[in-house]
Formats: structure tokens, sequence, C-alpha cells
């Protein structure tokens, strides 16, 4: 038998500095993260049913991100896909590490320029009394262990970048089993879809919409 002539372990090192190589040449570059909680808008009607509930707080994920192509006229991006990798901190005995959720947006008409362009996505207080039981979480900090975001193009991978414990750990979420699917959602799916539409970068429809 012919042994390899690098360790499994020096493979994966050189495709991890390769793909940080790639990525740091990318056009598309991800700039910042915040998070924040944020309350349900509430709209007011002159006809119709009315009915009053106390708002509650969603956690809203917000990132900026660039696309400076190099050649002159470039197209826009017709489908920059950003994924969402948010680690909740909702450790127990029972959940030692927390709960992964996931989420993918993307994007279309993404221009190139020196705009910052802005995309967002949003956790329900549904899902967070789900995790957290009858006391959802009253800060960030409480919410969450760590946030990734990574952005692609066709599939290939253009930028990455995460806050709090993942911080400088590319692609951590992989370490982790992720949680129940249809939990992290656009602005679209949620009661702030009318709000700042020339702020954020339109959303491709789905299949079928």
């Amino acid at each position: 038998m012919i042994r390899s002539l690098f360790p499994a372990a020096t493979l994966l090192v050189v495709a991890t500095t390769l793909l940080q190589a790639q990525v740091s040449n990318s056009p598309v570059k991800i700039t910042d993260i915040k998070s924040s909680l944020e309350k349900t808008p509430e709209f007011t009607i002159s006809i119709g049913p009315q009915r009053k509930a106390t708002s509650q707080d969603w956690l809203w994920i917000e990132v900026s991100f660039t696309y400076q192509s190099p050649v002159r006229n470039a197209p826009p991006i017709d489908d920059l896909t950003l994924n969402y990798y948010v680690l909740l901190n909702d450790v127990s005995a029972q959940n030692r590490t927390g709960t992964l959720l996931t989420g993918t947006i993307i994007h279309t008409g993404v221009t190139s320029g020196t705009d910052v362009h802005h995309s967002v996505a949003l956790v329900s207080p549904q899902t967070l009394k789900r995790f957290f039981g009858a006391r959802p979480p009253a800060s960030v900090a409480s919410a969450t262990q760590a946030i990734g975001v990574t952005a692609s193009v066709q599939g290939q991978l253009v930028a990455e970048m995460s806050t709090g414990k993942g911080k400088g750990s590319p692609s951590w979420w992989n370490k982790f089993q992720q949680g129940p699917a249809g939990l992290v959602l656009s602005k679209d799916q949620t009661p702030f879809a009318p709000l700042f539409y020339d702020y954020f970068d339109a959303v491709k429809a789905k299949a079928g919409n």
C-alpha cells in the first residue's frame, strides 16, 4: 500500500488556507454583523377588525456587505446567497452546546460600486420562547453564543464573517448539529416586511411565488 504523502490534518490546513485566500480576493466582502432585539412593529388601520397585543422581542441580525467588481460596468449579482448560522445560548443539562438555527436568504440585483449593501434575518418571539421557555432572553448576549454569515454566488463561497464565540473560527457551525429548519426568517416573512424597503437589498422570490 502506498501511504499518502500528506496526513489528513495537513490536507485540511491546506484546503482551509486556499479557501481563505479565495475569499480574501473576492469582490464581495461582509463588513459587519449587528444583532439586536427589536419589538414587533405596530400598524394602525381605520377600517376592519381591530386586535391589540403586546409587542414582543424579535432577534434581528443585520449584515452589511460590499460588492466592488474589478470589471468595469460589471452586471449586478442576481443570486447572492447569504447563509445565516445562529447558535442560541439555550445551554442546559439536556442541551450542553446550545441550539444551532440556520437560514438562507437570496438577494438579487446587487450592484457593483462603493455603496454598502444590507441584509437582515430574524428569529421570531415564538421561536425564542420555544428554546428559552417562559422567560425569553432580555439581551442579545443572553440570546446567542455566536452568529456566522457566509455569502455565495452560484454555490461558490465568496465571503464569510462571524461574531461572538465564532469570531476567528471559520465554518465553526460545522461542529454542531443543526436544529429545526425554517426558524431563521427573511424580512418579507415577518411583520417588518413593509419597512425600510430601500435600505435592504431585494430578496429573490421563491419559485412558485
